[in-house]
């Protein structure tokens, strides 16, 4: 009835990704900005040759802000969408045994999910909350490298004082700092947040805050009571609060509240940061399913097993940080030791997995740099905005979104299939694939891979042509993707309208982070694309709420209650 931590990990491996990437070039960006400057300062003191470097500290900020801008709006995108979407589809779930028990008079009907205030305030709080945790990674991660590049130039200053050669002191500095990488920012408490942790944390935490929140909003207008679930490797702390029912309204004496008894929603309580525990409405009587709750020993032992692979994971990752510095400073053996370490600690990793094998899996990703310096770097900055989330979408909450939708709920699972097809072959390049489906079966018709125009669909091969020719009208739904995971286009309305001569019904965007709209085709005359861009970009910035794409697609249905068409999303 609510997202398991399976559910959850595969929400948050898109910005995982995303952020992991930008890690890793933060990093490649100092190595590079300091290998740039460092030579033909030897005659300098050692102030002087900190201070000199120093002044070029504006370049790694202004580096890591460009890099950084399109792949943090994708994943605020990404955020918002599942925000707005997955725990209302949840809660959802739930809804025909709530009305089910109402119609016996266990308890009063409420009004309908979509008319509640209390459900559609708490999905636009966290909405906005969210934007607010994207920006303040992204502010600070050009301030985290700034301090970075800072601090190894200061230390190897120091070690040039103490006799160490310029280069050398600069390999010896760079060793030390790259255990802890670039973070996105350090908290109260001293604690370095990594990119990729810190938006994992964020997604999960908020999809999963406002899932329990909803719940909780919809029991108070029922039953008053909710059931904790019960997961392996939970919070040894967490453990007794498991399979047990509280009251969430704080008017019975016979159930503990749950705030009180349980620090619901707290950092440190059930239900807050890194707890993947769930709460469900309870009827006496009418109880949900149980879960089995685990002894002590088995939940506190597998607990502490995935966390010391999470430590694992990412030693191995500050090794290969060390690797980089090594082979832009160091000497054959300073390179030597670097490429020993990395072994080392990827076989400490490999030995621990493979002794838990009922319990643990590796997994490469973790352990990856992505990007280090020079070309490969800026390739993997270009490419990252475009990460396709081939795990979100091959989920059964994404195929969830499908089953739910009016039109194409029928054919959910082939068009899941077909898009994520198209993602895997297009993942993290900016390049369209272009399908037809049969409207009632989902079979594919025709598909097109091999356009090489950016964020286009450069031609329609002679097979695709005939496919069309030979249809029956309104007999096919036309499927594409979209890298940047935006809504339709004008283009996009225009050939629903004019290329496919009356044969597609509608047609769908994929886009890589997860999104997905549906759009019909006008029933009067478009205007040309140009036009029709104008018009709608009027239209949205007389829209002063929302996310840009949200801004969007208001946008266009305004122009599409005059022309005859709809864009929604899934």
């Amino acid at each position: 009835m609510a997202l398991n931590p399976k559910d959850l990990d595969a929400l948050s491996t898109g910005a995982e990704k995303l952020a992991a990437t930008l890690g890793d070039l933060a990093w490649g960006y100092i190595v590079q900005t300091l290998a740039k400057h460092i030579d033909g300062k030897d005659d300098l003191k050692p102030d002087e040759w900190r201070q000199q470097i120093i002044n070029h500290a504006g370049e790694v900020a202004t580096a890591v802000r460009a890099a950084g801008r399109q792949p943090f709006q994708s994943v605020a995108r990404q955020l918002d969408e599942y925000v707005a979407t997955v725990p209302i589809a949840q809660q959802q779930k739930m809804e025909p045994w709530l009305a089910s028990l109402a119609e016996q008079h266990v308890f009063t009907p409420p009004k309908s999910l979509q008319e509640s205030k209390a459900v559609t305030g708490i999905v636009e709080a966290a909405r906005a909350q969210s934007r607010n945790y994207v920006a303040m990674a992204e502010r600070g991660m050009s301030k985290e490298a700034t301090r970075v590049f800072k601090g190894i130039v200061s230390d190897a200053a120091l070690a040039i004082k103490n006799g160490k050669a310029p280069r050398e002191g600069m390999a010896q500095a760079a060793e030390q700092w790259a255990e802890q990488g670039v973070p996105t920012l350090v908290d109260k408490a001293g604690r370095h947040w990594q990119p990729d942790t810190y938006l994992r944390l964020v997604v999960q935490t908020q999809v999963k805050q406002t899932t329990n929140d909803v719940m909780i909003a919809r029991t108070k207008e029922t039953s008053g009571l909710v059931k904790v679930s019960s997961h392996l490797a939970c919070r040894p702390t967490h453990l007794d609060y498991q399979g047990r029912v509280y009251s969430v309204t704080g008017d019975t004496a016979e159930y503990p509240d749950l705030y009180q008894a349980t620090n619901f929603g707290s950092a440190g309580g059930l239900g807050g940061i890194n707890c993947h525990h769930y709460v469900m409405t309870y009827v006496p009587g009418y109880d949900t399913p149980d879960m089995d709750t685990l002894d002590p020993d088995s939940n506190n032992a597998a607990y502490a097993l995935t966390q010391k692979q999470r430590r694992l994971e990412r030693e191995v990752r500050a090794a290969k940080r060390e690797q980089v510095a090594a082979k832009e400073f160091g000497s054959d053996a300073r390179i030597a030791k670097a490429n020993r370490l990395v072994r080392s600690r990827q076989h400490q990793l490999k030995t621990f997995v493979d002794s838990h094998p009922n319990a643990l899996r590796r997994d490469y990703s973790r352990e990856k740099i992505l990007a280090a310096t020079g070309r490969e770097a800026e390739k993997a900055a270009a490419s990252s905005q475009y990460v396709a989330d081939l795990r979100y979408l091959r989920s059964k909450a994404f195929q969830g979104r499908l089953l739910s939708d009016r039109e194409m709920g029928g054919i959910a699972k082939q068009v899941q299939s077909v898009t994520t097809q198209m993602l895997r072959h297009r993942n993290g390049t900016p390049y369209e694939d272009i399908a037809l489906l049969d409207r009632d079966t989902g079979a594919v018709l025709s598909l097109y891979d091999g356009s090489v125009t950016e964020h286009s669909i450069d031609k329609y091969p002679h097979s695709m042509l005939e496919t069309i020719r030979n249809a029956e009208r309104n007999s096919m739904v036309v499927v594409h993707n979209h890298p940047m995971s935006v809504p339709p286009s004008p283009n996009d309305l225009r050939a629903l309208q004019s290329n496919y001569k009356g044969k597609t019904a509608y047609g769908i965007v994929a886009g890589h982070d997860g999104t997905m709209y549906v759009y019909t085709r006008a029933t009067k005359p478009l205007p040309d694309s140009a036009d029709l861009n104008m018009m709608i970009t009027a239209a949205a910035k007389k829209e002063l709420t929302g996310s840009k794409d949200t801004r969007w697609l208001r946008a266009l249905n305004k122009v599409g209650e005059e022309y005859g068409f709809k864009v929604r999303k899934v």
